[in-house]
């Protein structure tokens, strides 16, 4: 079961740059590809960086971590939306646009 579990674990997570990165260029217009895509592996490696360091201290409570990750992806999650439906060229490209 345990097996299981890990290799649906692996899964997920081996999904989540190939679907970030997709996101990333899809959003994006031609010219603005490349910086997108480097800011996007700067957060990334910034956030491997400063989580554990500013996490360390709250280890002893595991439910404060849990519920400050949750609250981080989910406040991401919810602008995600927002922010891309201020953007015109997403729309024209989802209608055939470029």
């Amino acid at each position: 079961m345990l097996g299981l579990l890990s290799f649906i674990l692996g899964l997920s997570l081996g999904m989540g740059a190939p679907l970030s990165i997709s996101r990333t260029i899809t959003t994006l217009p031609k010219n603005r590809v490349g910086e997108g895509l480097g800011l996007r592996l700067s957060l990334n490696r910034l956030t491997q960086v400063v989580f554990p360091v500013l996490l360390v201290p709250l280890s002893l409570d595991y439910q404060v971590c849990f519920d400050l990750s949750g609250f981080i992806i989910m406040s991401g999650v919810s602008n995600l939306k927002k922010w891309s439906e201020d953007k015109p060229y997403i729309k024209e490209k989802r209608n055939g646009g470029y």
